[in-house]
Protein backbone atom coordinates (compact mmCIF):
# COMPACT_ATOMS: atom_id res chain seq x y z
CA UNK A 1 0.00 0.00 0.00
CA UNK A 2 1.08 3.45 -0.56
CA UNK A 3 1.86 5.78 1.93
CA UNK A 4 -0.14 9.25 2.12
CA UNK A 5 0.50 12.54 3.64
CA UNK A 6 -1.92 10.81 6.77
CA UNK A 7 -0.19 8.14 7.95
CA UNK A 8 -2.43 6.57 10.03
CA UNK A 9 -4.88 4.64 8.54
CA UNK A 10 -6.08 1.56 9.98
CA UNK A 11 -8.22 -1.67 8.59
CA UNK A 12 -11.49 0.67 9.26
CA UNK A 13 -10.23 2.99 6.62
CA UNK A 14 -10.48 2.69 2.57
CA UNK A 15 -9.18 4.85 0.08
CA UNK A 16 -11.96 5.43 -2.52
CA UNK A 17 -9.77 8.37 -4.71
CA UNK A 18 -6.42 10.31 -4.57
CA UNK A 19 -5.98 13.98 -5.04
CA UNK A 20 -4.71 14.68 -8.76
CA UNK A 21 -3.69 10.90 -9.02
CA UNK A 22 0.22 11.49 -9.91
CA UNK A 23 1.27 14.34 -8.76
CA UNK A 24 3.97 14.39 -6.52
CA UNK A 25 5.00 17.38 -3.54
CA UNK A 26 8.98 17.84 -3.36
CA UNK A 27 9.93 15.08 -1.25
CA UNK A 28 8.32 12.30 -2.85
CA UNK A 29 4.80 11.84 -1.40
CA UNK A 30 2.07 12.15 -3.22
CA UNK A 31 -0.98 14.70 -2.44
CA UNK A 32 -3.19 12.13 -0.83
CA UNK A 33 -6.59 10.90 -0.25
CA UNK A 34 -9.44 12.69 -2.18
CA UNK A 35 -12.27 10.38 -1.10
CA UNK A 36 -12.10 8.34 1.73
CA UNK A 37 -14.44 5.67 3.78
CA UNK A 38 -14.04 4.88 7.36
CA UNK A 39 -15.90 3.41 10.16
CA UNK A 40 -16.07 5.07 13.95
CA UNK A 41 -15.83 3.24 16.66
CA UNK A 42 -18.27 3.45 19.47
CA UNK A 43 -16.99 4.81 22.74
CA UNK A 44 -17.64 0.73 23.99
CA UNK A 45 -15.40 -0.02 21.36
CA UNK A 46 -17.88 -1.71 18.73
CA UNK A 47 -18.27 -0.77 15.33
CA UNK A 48 -20.16 2.10 14.44
CA UNK A 49 -21.20 3.91 11.30
CA UNK A 50 -19.41 3.97 8.37
CA UNK A 51 -18.93 8.18 6.85
CA UNK A 52 -17.88 9.11 3.73
CA UNK A 53 -14.95 11.61 3.66
CA UNK A 54 -14.90 14.04 0.63
CA UNK A 55 -11.56 16.01 0.36
CA UNK A 56 -12.22 18.00 -3.03
CA UNK A 57 -14.81 20.43 -3.86
CA UNK A 58 -17.83 18.13 -2.33
CA UNK A 59 -19.98 21.02 -1.44
CA UNK A 60 -19.49 23.27 -5.43
CA UNK A 61 -22.29 23.56 -6.78
CA UNK A 62 -21.28 21.78 -9.97
CA UNK A 63 -21.65 18.21 -10.16
CA UNK A 64 -19.04 16.87 -12.71
CA UNK A 65 -18.59 13.52 -13.67
CA UNK A 66 -15.76 13.01 -11.68
CA UNK A 67 -17.90 14.53 -8.35
CA UNK A 68 -20.80 11.88 -9.99
CA UNK A 69 -18.23 9.38 -9.62
CA UNK A 70 -16.80 10.53 -6.58
CA UNK A 71 -20.14 10.45 -4.60
CA UNK A 72 -21.26 7.14 -6.12
CA UNK A 73 -18.31 5.36 -5.15
CA UNK A 74 -18.50 6.64 -1.51
CA UNK A 75 -22.41 5.47 -1.38
CA UNK A 76 -21.64 1.64 -3.16
CA UNK A 77 -18.56 1.51 -0.86
CA UNK A 78 -20.91 2.24 2.15
CA UNK A 79 -23.63 0.64 1.19
CA UNK A 80 -23.06 -1.96 -1.81
CA UNK A 81 -25.35 -0.97 -4.91
CA UNK A 82 -27.44 -3.86 -6.72
CA UNK A 83 -27.52 -1.74 -10.05
CA UNK A 84 -24.34 0.93 -11.15
CA UNK A 85 -24.44 2.91 -14.42
CA UNK A 86 -21.21 3.19 -15.65
CA UNK A 87 -21.64 5.86 -18.27
CA UNK A 88 -21.84 9.71 -17.69
CA UNK A 89 -25.41 9.97 -18.83
CA UNK A 90 -28.34 11.95 -17.72
CA UNK A 91 -30.20 8.46 -16.74
CA UNK A 92 -32.35 7.15 -13.63
CA UNK A 93 -31.54 3.75 -12.87
CA UNK A 94 -33.85 1.63 -10.80
CA UNK A 95 -33.18 -1.88 -9.79
CA UNK A 96 -35.78 -5.04 -9.13
CA UNK A 97 -33.90 -7.40 -6.15
CA UNK A 98 -35.64 -9.85 -4.64
CA UNK A 99 -35.94 -11.03 -1.21
CA UNK A 100 -32.99 -12.84 -1.70
CA UNK A 101 -30.75 -9.55 -2.68
CA UNK A 102 -30.84 -11.35 -6.36
CA UNK A 103 -31.53 -8.46 -9.45
CA UNK A 104 -34.36 -9.50 -11.41
CA UNK A 105 -34.52 -6.53 -13.59
CA UNK A 106 -33.20 -3.15 -13.96
CA UNK A 107 -35.05 -0.01 -15.53
CA UNK A 108 -33.48 2.57 -17.38
CA UNK A 109 -34.74 5.92 -18.47
CA UNK A 110 -33.14 8.90 -20.51
CA UNK A 111 -33.43 11.60 -18.44
CA UNK A 112 -32.37 13.79 -21.11
CA UNK A 113 -34.15 15.90 -23.98
CA UNK A 114 -31.64 14.46 -25.90
CA UNK A 115 -31.83 11.35 -25.15
CA UNK A 116 -28.33 9.61 -24.08
CA UNK A 117 -25.46 7.79 -26.02
CA UNK A 118 -24.88 3.53 -25.59
CA UNK A 119 -24.90 3.09 -21.49
CA UNK A 120 -23.01 1.13 -20.04
CA UNK A 121 -24.09 -0.48 -16.14
CA UNK A 122 -23.08 -3.52 -13.96
CA UNK A 123 -24.99 -5.46 -11.83
CA UNK A 124 -24.41 -7.21 -8.94
CA UNK A 125 -26.15 -10.29 -8.31
CA UNK A 126 -28.37 -11.28 -11.04
CA UNK A 127 -31.09 -13.58 -10.42
CA UNK A 128 -30.12 -15.76 -13.60
CA UNK A 129 -27.76 -15.78 -16.69
CA UNK A 130 -30.35 -15.17 -19.48
CA UNK A 131 -30.46 -11.65 -20.52
CA UNK A 132 -33.07 -9.48 -22.64
CA UNK A 133 -34.23 -5.78 -22.87
CA UNK A 134 -38.26 -4.58 -23.65
CA UNK A 135 -39.45 -1.03 -24.09
CA UNK A 136 -42.28 1.21 -24.38
CA UNK A 137 -41.36 2.33 -27.77
CA UNK A 138 -39.40 -1.28 -28.81
CA UNK A 139 -40.82 -4.55 -28.41
CA UNK A 140 -36.99 -5.65 -28.48
CA UNK A 141 -33.20 -3.97 -27.37
CA UNK A 142 -30.21 -4.78 -27.93
CA UNK A 143 -28.30 -5.18 -25.05
CA UNK A 144 -24.71 -6.58 -24.87
CA UNK A 145 -23.19 -8.44 -22.14
CA UNK A 146 -19.52 -6.95 -21.81
CA UNK A 147 -18.31 -8.91 -19.02
CA UNK A 148 -19.36 -11.28 -16.87
CA UNK A 149 -18.55 -13.06 -12.88
CA UNK A 150 -19.97 -15.38 -10.83
CA UNK A 151 -21.89 -12.33 -9.30
CA UNK A 152 -21.63 -9.28 -11.62
CA UNK A 153 -22.21 -8.72 -14.80
CA UNK A 154 -21.30 -5.44 -17.05
CA UNK A 155 -23.66 -5.03 -19.76
CA UNK A 156 -24.34 -2.30 -22.88
CA UNK A 157 -27.32 -1.17 -23.81
CA UNK A 158 -27.87 0.72 -26.66
CA UNK A 159 -28.81 4.97 -26.95
CA UNK A 160 -32.10 5.76 -25.18
CA UNK A 161 -34.03 8.42 -27.03
CA UNK A 162 -35.52 11.08 -25.25
CA UNK A 163 -36.95 9.61 -22.50
CA UNK A 164 -37.33 6.83 -23.27
CA UNK A 165 -37.73 3.85 -20.52
CA UNK A 166 -36.26 0.84 -21.43
CA UNK A 167 -36.25 -2.34 -18.58
CA UNK A 168 -33.72 -5.33 -18.79
CA UNK A 169 -34.45 -8.79 -17.14
CA UNK A 170 -32.61 -11.88 -15.96
CA UNK A 171 -34.04 -15.13 -16.05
Amino acid sequence: MQRYIFENLDERTTILGEAYNGYHLGDGRRLGACTVVTTLCLPNGQKGVQWAIFGYSIWNDLVSSAKREQILSALDAIGPMPVRLRSEEQAVVIPAVDNEGRVLAVTLSSASQSGTDTMTFTVRNPKGARVYAMGARRAQVPVKLLQCSETEQTLQVDALMPYEIVTVFWE
